[in-house]
């Protein structure tokens, strides 16, 4: 018989709550189709590590360059900036990562408005970025704000395979931003992205491991129909509970395009094909899998990818847009 995994799905807001009997009619249904119900893979999660030291030593280096600045000494002061600027654009991942570059480029302001050469183009352009990074913030001691906002920019941001994604800024400024994609609430990419008035960046997310728990991790039911965007699965079985405790609903699914929802009760009558001989009846190990109508996998685990166009190693996937995200700052 064919190996075929099997998902349980519930309404949208609501848990899939199965009964014996209900097992028993999806593993019965199995037998008379030919098919060996078996579960969604399993692939260890991997997300970003973040890792608090980076910070730390971030804000050291933003604390000696004030230091420099302070003493007039503008050789260390840049020194010190450009060693926090280089951790920060080597660890994007970090959740403070925006905040803190907007201290670094305004350490860069301090800099250039109070120590020779002073050049107080380049301190204006940096408090300006500043502010484009997190908003912004009151001047401090020894620090000379800038009223001046650069425009904001249309820029969209499409994501190839599916994610959360969060661009930092407000408002969207040209320059670098920070970009991080989160899966089920794991960080699976971080980057800093260059944004530009009219462009479109295009993040490229790893392909998610074909009939895998994260590959189900967004079927729902909705109006007695079986939603499976993005499934890449080539052929699944989506079953859910009846009110009748001894019957199901299956559908036979290819990718994502699903057939409609057929009811199924144990004793059916249908002649099966498989040998029960060969499978004695006993407790599915399918059986203990479900989806919630959420997408959240009711089992620790669920399979994460990590890569990115941006970065070098970055795996090559077939182009998919989640919901055709885009990220645009309107005036």
């Amino acid at each position: 018989m064919d190996a075929v995994p099997v998902v349980w799905v519930a309404s949208v807001d609501a848990v899939a709550e199965r009964s014996p009997q209900a097992d028993r009619a999806m593993e019965e249904w199995g037998r008379a189709h030919g098919i060996l119900l078996v579960a969604p893979g399993v692939v260890p999660p991997r997300d970003l590590p973040v890792d608090s030291a980076v910070s730390d030593a971030v804000e050291a280096e933003i604390e000696h360059a004030r230091d420099a600045t302070s003493a007039q000494d503008g050789d260390a002061s840049d020194r010190a900036l450009a060693r926090a600027e280089t951790l920060l654009h080597d660890h994007p991942e970090l959740p403070q990562g925006a905040w803190l570059m907007a201290e670094v480029q305004r350490g860069w302001a301090t800099r250039w408005a109070r120590v020779p050469p002073r050049d107080p183009e380049r301190a204006a352009a940096a408090w300006r970025r500043a502010r484009g990074l997190d908003g912004g913030r009151e001047a401090g001691v020894g620090e000379e704000a800038v009223s001046a906002v650069d425009p904001d920019v249309g820029f969209a941001l499409t994501l190839d395979g599916y994610g959360d994604a969060r661009l930092d800024g407000a408002p969207v400024a040209a320059g670098a931003h920070q970009v991080t994609v989160t899966r089920s609430g794991r960080l699976v990419w971080a980057g800093w992205v260059a944004v530009t008035e009219g462009a479109t960046a295009r993040v490229a997310l790893p392909e998610i491991p074909r009939c895998s728990l994260e590959d189900f991790a967004r079927v729902r039911l909705r109006d007695r129909a079986v939603l499976a965007a993005g499934v890449g699965c080539a052929r699944w079985v989506a079953a859910s509970p009846a009110p009748d405790p001894g019957s199901v609903f299956v559908s036979l699914c290819a990718m994502d395009r699903c057939g409609a929802l057929v009811e199924w009760r144990v004793g059916a009558g249908v002649p099966p094909i498989a040998d029960r001989a060969e499978h004695p009846s006993r407790w599915p190990a399918w059986a203990t899998w479900t989806l919630v109508g959420a997408g959240a996998v009711v089992v620790a685990g669920a399979a994460v990818g990590i890569d990115a166009a941006a970065h070098s190693g970055g795996a090559s996937v077939p182009p998919f847009v989640s919901g055709g995200l885009k990220t645009t700052s309107g005036r």
